[in-house]
């Protein structure tokens, strides 16, 4: 009798019907999110380390990820400094590629709520990618961070209510 009340308790997670993000998921999320970002330009390097991702019952999935939306030259011995015209090429080509990256971010909130038949319709898809940028650099009107959230609901719908937040 013991052994089948306590068979019976051990199974019972297996037939309650809240499911839950799991961590396999939340890699698949991340994975996509590499993949997306790797492929929106031709520089290799944009994606600085890996995308991490965490799920928060009761609230949603939080993505973050680190971009470098053009490569900048070392200093080398034969070059010390950027040019003020070097400077400001870089400046315009990151401010060039600003709209790129958020549709692409946009696309990777959609994608990744329907990805996330678990969670609940209410609580919220976030992709936070923080944006490298040297001390060198002229960055007025350039964002250090973009976040971007929805609730999952939202998003797949045809019209998603995107917040979009830049630091």
């Amino acid at each position: 009798m013991k052994r089948l009340l306590l068979a019976c308790l051990l199974a019972l997670p297996a037939f309650s019907d809240k499911q839950t993000v799991d961590r396999n998921l939340i890699g698949q999320l991340e994975q996509n999110c590499n993949r997306r970002i790797e492929t929106l330009y031709d520089d290799p390097y944009m994606l600085l380390g890996l995308t991490r991702g965490v799920y928060l019952e009761g609230y949603g999935v939080v993505l973050s990820a680190e971009v470098n939306l053009a490569i900048t030259p070392g200093a080398t011995p034969f070059r010390m400094a950027m040019s003020d015209e070097e400077k400001a090429a870089l400046r315009k080509k990151k401010l060039d590629r600003l709209p790129g990256l958020k549709q692409a971010m946009r696309e990777v909130l959609t994608t990744s709520a329907k990805a996330l038949q678990p969670m609940a319709a209410g609580e919220q898809v976030v992709l936070a990618i923080t944006l490298m940028n040297r001390s060198f650099e002229q960055t007025q009107g350039l964002p250090s961070q973009i976040v971007m959230q929805a609730p999952k609901q939202s998003l797949l719908t045809g019209t998603p209510a995107i917040q979009v937040r830049e630091y």
